[in-house]
């Protein structure tokens, strides 16, 4: 991706929330996926339909079969 930007890990704690595997509701409100904002994954790619996946959670999916 073009202009890709970095993004500070938040913390995992007892406030955030696990909502998928591969993606957390942390406490400041924001849906990540490992640790990037969906919100800001969004915004690069315009605001258009897209699919978000996580590749530790395909990946192991995968090495299970």
């Amino acid at each position: 991706m073009a202009g890709t930007t970095h993004v500070l890990s938040p913390v995992l704690s007892p406030e955030n929330t696990p909502f998928h595997p591969g993606f957390t509701k942390f406490k400041d409100g924001y849906l990540y996926c490992e640790s990037r904002r969906v919100d800001e994954i969004m915004e690069l790619i315009g605001k258009q339909s897209f699919y978000l996946y996580s590749k530790p959670h395909i990946t192991r999916i995968f090495q299970t079969y």
